[in-house]
Parts: structure tokens; sequence; C-alpha cells
């Protein structure tokens, strides 16, 4: 059966926001060539759910440091790669160790090929919103580790990456006595990063379910760094008007792509 190994990461840029970082770690065995598109659906299906739920549960549209989440927007970059091995060290199973299985692969298994895919998109709190200015409570809940109507993908990758917790951290600093000014009409956030390490495994039967896997959210890392690995990127950069003026987005969404480039071999 054919495999692919693939190697990812998600960097998660909140309203406009850089830092260095380290990307995350992916693992994908057990899959077939189909498994390439729809793993990208579910990853990009897995991140939109989470941030819908991280907006929903934040928004309120009665509170002024809350309604203004509603003209805000995402703009992601998403860039996945798999290495195609024909051969894997023998004994070796999906749920191995991380550290196992890649240098089992690495010794004993042979790449057929290199697929890469990126797009970048928007997604406007509007519409992750349905364009509905109600409150969390008067909305139907989602699920981000059920089957979606949306994608039909039959493998959803579960797990928790952490944005509500970024972002509620954040909305809460702001609602602290004297610590954000309230004087910006907008709101005080020039940028909040969220940054997350993770791997995702497959189990090995015939319709594999991905989980992530210890994750680490905001590890310190400097700008270069000595250990460089192929990595599938999924950056996120929200902000205010992202689909107007937005100078100081694309500013921060191209600094946080050169940081990821810089780490490529």
């Amino acid at each position: 059966m054919r495999r692919v190994l693939s190697v990812a990461g998600v960097l998660l840029s909140v309203f406009l926001g850089s830092c260095g970082s380290t990307l995350p770690v992916m693992r994908l065995s057990y899959a077939s060539d189909n498994d390439f598109r729809n793993f990208v659906k579910g990853i990009a299906e897995h991140v939109r759910c989470e941030l819908y739920n991280a907006v929903a549960r934040e928004y309120g549209p009665n509170d002024p440091k809350r309604a203004m989440l509603y003209s805000w927007a995402a703009k992601i970059a998403l860039t996945i790669r798999a290495l195609d091995k024909s051969t894997i060290s023998p004994g070796l199973t999906a749920d191995a160790p991380p550290t196992v299985f890649t240098i089992a692969a690495g010794a004993s298994g042979s790449t057929a090929g290199t697929r890469e895919m990126t797009m970048t998109y928007f997604l406007p709190f509007k519409e992750l919103l349905d364009g509905k200015k109600i409150s969390f409570r008067e909305r139907p809940p989602q699920y981000c580790d059920v089957i979606t109507n949306e994608t039909g993908v039959r493998e959803p990758i579960a797990g928790n990456l952490g944005i509500h917790q970024t972002l509620k951290a954040a909305l809460e600093t702001w609602d602290s006595s004297r610590t954000l000014s309230e004087r910006i009409k907008n709101g005080p956030f020039e940028t909040i990063t969220h940054h997350v390490t993770f791997e995702v495994v497959a189990g090995g039967d015939i319709t594999p379910t991905w989980h992530f896997v210890n994750v680490i959210a905001n590890p310190n890392a400097p700008f270069l760094s000595g250990s460089r690995t192929t990595t599938d990127e999924l950056l996120i950069t929200i902000g205010p008007d992202a689909l107007g003026d937005h100078k100081e987005l694309d500013r921060s969404f191209e600094i946080e792509r050169l940081r990821s480039a810089v780490r490529r071999p």
C-alpha cells in the first residue's frame, strides 16, 4: 500500500500579529493519492470550525468591546507538501512515536515524489457568523471533530489547536481596568499572535482518522533556527477591515510568510 509522509505546520497570527516561531510537525501515513486532497480540505475545515467557534463565543452584538469582531476578517495562507514513500520500515505502525517514525522512515523509506500546493484566501468574520448579529447562545453549535456536509471529508481531523483560548485571553486583557487603551476607536490591538506546534497521527485502517496530538502553544524560538525541515504551513493573520485598506495586515502577513520561508531547506 502506498503511504504518504507529510510534514506540516500551523502558524496563527491573530490581529495583525508577527513573531518568530518554529513550525509544527505533521505526520500522515497509510494514505492514498486522494487523501492528499482530503487532507488539505480537512485541515482548512478544522481551522475554519475552530475559528468560527472562537469568534462566535467572543462576539457580542451589545458589547462594544466584542461587537467590532463582526467587521474583522482572517487572511490565510495554506501550503501542503506530501512526500510519497513507497516503503516503510517493517514493524513500524501508524501509532509509533513521532521520533521513531521519523528515524525509521528516513533510514529505510524511499521517496517517490513530492507534491505541493499553496493557496491564500480570506475568511470574513461576517461570513463565519452567517451575517447574523446574535449572541453565541442563539447560534447552533459546531463540532470540529465530526463529518461536515460542506466538505464531505470522510476522515475529519480531531483535536484542539487552542484558537479560542488565545482570542479570549486577549479580549479579557482589554476588559481589565487600566490595562489597555480605552480611547482608540476600533480597539487597542495591533497584534496578537497565536502559534501552535503539533503532530497529526493517522490511524492505520482503511478509512483512517487524523488526530492533532502533542499540541504546544506559543513555543519560544529565534527568528533563525539551526535545524530546519520541509514543512507544510498554515498562516492566519486576523485584523479589522481585512478586505479594505489593510496595509498593516498585509505587512504582518508577509513578514510571517518570510519567517516561514527562512526555515525551509
